[in-house]
């Protein structure tokens, strides 16, 4: 059996499986943005706790709360609406 550059073995069962096509690492996905302004509003509220008053606390919890959603949806719609190219 010839063995193709393009093609992983698995150690198990050595079934050939395709080898998965390497993504652009130029883009930085959208989800690691809204990751990091959600760390940074949760550093904001321990860091900052003292001074700020009960509407400011409101404020930037429910801030990390929209974009924990919004994170939610934009791995749903990358789930649910893949491309043809990106399909692994």
């Amino acid at each position: 059996m010839e063995r193709h550059k393009k093609d992983v073995f698995c150690p198990r069962c050595g079934a050939r499986q395709p080898r998965e096509p390497k993504r652009a690492a130029h883009r930085l996905p959208v989800r690691f943005l809204i990751y990091v302004a959600i760390t940074a509003l949760t550093r904001l509220l321990t860091i900052d706790i003292k001074d700020l008053n009960n509407e400011q606390i409101l404020t930037v919890t429910g801030a990390i709360l929209v974009l924990a959603l919004a994170a939610l949806a934009v791995d749903f719609s990358a789930a649910r609406f893949r491309s043809a190219d990106e399909d692994v």
